[in-house]
């Protein structure tokens, strides 16, 4: 009878554990597919703060600086696309985003394996639920593990080594001395338990990114059972590097300090007195040491596959999207493109081999268009995915000068900002690489007569450089002085029933409206104001002198 009890028993467990697992499995899925396409929802500073610290451990290195980065307000874009089911891809993506110069073979790469995970969206799903089970641990700190594991291995592990084996050592004591025995083992035991408690606080970072660690182990262990060849060609190097790994993964996540159970408590104190975790911490952090690039290579697959299926969602959640093209003439082109930030966007076409000088009115467009187009210059090369309906450039560095501040602490002025800033455009200039460069308002920091003489002389030089120039202007002098160098684009705007009307669509050739004037007398002010500055522009455009 009692065997047959025993056999239910285990029998109800083995079926109560079945179910649950495909309860779980249908979850999963059906959180894929229902996250899949959906746009994501804002970060808080808390979450980008955290993302950013795997690039900022690296070196923070990469081809669009942080200028740039604040211009055109990436942290919201990367918000945008983010639609990762791990911190590791969350992480891959920040950084991924900073770097252009990714070269071909990365392209037909991930172009292949996006086309077959469009095509196969079975193992699409096989892939997020491996994804969504990894999940993500906020402020892991992996960064300073992989890129500064040095300095982090434990100084004499031997010493914990000998302490592991004292409450053990004093516990033969108690056949002959019973009370002394206990006592020593049980000091022995608080001794370590102290030691382990102090070690702890001191790695408790490093232990927070071991535990994460082995979490994307176990999803890379996950994705090769898949078998998919894809995924393989996709992830080169992971295979060998999850096999180095693979035997001290035990050993990473047993450092858990889960206690969902009385049993689970019992073994924490257990590992405390032992000093289970500190004995395997160094064994960890040795194995890092002697396999940096591996663990980088690993930790990395896990970001890049889950970057190329939140790159998938991106798509799916936009109304038009195009794969770049990129050719090797200096120039740009695209039909459609609109902004990716901006619900129901006017969307805009151009094709140039040479800079460009877009002027128009406040309000016209002109600076949106500008940082869209360098927004996706950058995820033309980031992600091979632009908000266009064809995108066609040459690859090169984007770098932008828009958002400029004086800086009070140094001692700089707004001239001197801005100065340093486009200094910095033409710096990145080479020969082998092209530039892309964004300047909104140029040099508005000065007086007329200096700022017109002083954007000629810089737009001319950046012209003969391997620079592409976009800027973003009031001044109406500019196209005129520069129409020889630079192409000539415009927004507009009408005015009616005294209501300013934008259609937000580039215009060849440069603005010919003067609604600021007029909106001197929509907005209140008496006739003969608005007619005595009509006058004086009038002049002005007929005379080049002011009257």
């Amino acid at each position: 009878m009692f065997p047959i009890v025993i056999g239910i028993v285990v029998a109800a467990v083995l079926v109560g554990v079945a179910v649950e697992a495909r309860f779980s499995q249908a979850r999963l899925e059906k959180r894929a597919q229902g996250m899949f396409g959906q746009k994501p929802d804002e970060l808080s500073r808390f979450d980008l703060e955290s993302i950013q610290s795997y690039y900022e451990a690296g070196g923070g290195s990469g081809d669009v600086d942080g200028i740039t980065w604040a211009d055109i307000d990436m942290d919201r874009v990367f918000a945008r696309i983010n639609n990762c089911a791990t911190s590791a891809g969350e992480e891959y993506l920040y950084m991924r985003l900073h770097r252009t110069a990714n070269g071909e073979g990365q392209q037909n790469s991930w172009t292949e394996t996006s086309a077959y995970m469009e095509a196969h969206p079975d193992e699409r799903i096989a892939v997020q639920k491996i994804l969504y089970r990894t999940g993500k641990t906020y402020y892991n700190h992996v960064g300073g593990l992989i890129f500064q594991a040095k300095h982090k291995q434990l100084k004499s592990p031997w010493v914990y080594r000998i302490l592991q084996l004292v409450p053990v050592a004093c516990l033969p004591l108690a056949f002959i001395n019973m009370p002394l025995g206990l006592v020593l083992a049980a000091c022995a035991a608080v001794l370590n338990g102290a030691i382990h408690y102090k070690v702890d606080r001191r790695i408790e970072h490093e232990l927070k990114a071991i535990r994460y660690l082995a979490a994307v182990l176990w999803g890379c262990g996950r994705l090769l059972q898949l078998k998919s060849e894809s995924v393989r060609r996709f992830l080169p190097g992971l295979e060998d590097a999850y096999k180095k790994f693979k035997p001290v993964m035990k050993a990473m996540s047993g450092m858990s300090q889960n206690m969902s159970t009385d049993l689970d408590a019992i073994l924490i104190y257990v590992r405390y007195i032992f000093l289970l975790d500190i004995i395997r911490y160094n064994r960890v952090i040795k194995k890092i040491l002697q396999n940096q690039d591996e663990i980088r290579t690993l930790y990395e697959s896990l970001g890049k596959i889950d970057t190329l299926v939140s790159v998938l969602s991106f798509r799916r959640s936009l109304e038009s999207y195009a794969v770049p093209q990129f050719w090797d003439k200096k120039g740009i082109s695209f039909r459609g493109l609109y902004h990716p930030l901006l619900e129901g966007a006017v969307a805009n076409s151009m094709n140039t081999e040479k800079g460009c000088l877009v002027t128009g009115s406040n309000a016209s467009g002109k600076s949106t268009f500008i940082k869209a187009v360098a927004v996706n210059c950058i995820l033309a090369q980031a992600v091979y995915t632009c908000t266009a309906e064809e995108f066609n450039m040459a690859q090169g560095n984007v770098m932008t000068s828009m958002a400029v501040k004086d800086n009070i602490v140094d001692g700089e002025s707004y001239f001197i900002a801005e100065i340093k800033s486009v200094k910095r455009i033409e710096e990145a200039s080479s020969a082998a690489r092209l530039c892309y460069g964004f300047i909104d308002e140029i040099l508005r920091g000065t007086n007329t007569v200096e700022r017109i003489a002083a954007s000629v002389a810089l737009l001319r030089r950046l012209g003969t450089q391997n620079i592409l120039c976009m800027v973003a202007t009031h001044d109406v002098e500019l196209p005129e002085l520069l129409d020889s160098s630079y192409g000539n684009y415009h927004f507009s705007e009408r005015i009616e029933n005294d209501e300013v009307v934008f259609d937000y669509k580039l215009k060849d050739g440069p603005s010919t409206t003067q609604n600021a004037i007029r909106l001197l007398g929509i907005m209140g002010f008496e006739k003969s104001v608005v007619q005595q500055a009509e006058e004086l522009a009038g002049h002005y455009l007929s005379n080049h002198e002011w009257k």
